[in-house]
């Protein structure tokens, strides 16, 4: 089953601002949301989870 965050959420999840998920969003860095209507968007959890990952990988610091 597939669980879903929303962006404050996210944002605690990782310890950062709402303002930076939506920065690394437009970045590239955190995949685009899923849009229920025109003011929600959720993410995957498993997708929030992948990008953490990767970007530990790739030494960003979270």
């Amino acid at each position: 089953m597939n669980n879903y965050l929303r962006v404050k959420q996210v944002a605690a999840s990782i310890g950062v601002s709402q303002s930076t998920i939506w920065r690394w969003v437009s970045e590239g860095i955190l995949p685009q949301p899923l849009h229920l209507t025109p003011r929600t968007s959720v993410w995957r959890s498993a997708d929030i989870e992948t990008a953490i990952e990767k970007m530990a990988g790739e030494g960003v610091a979270v």
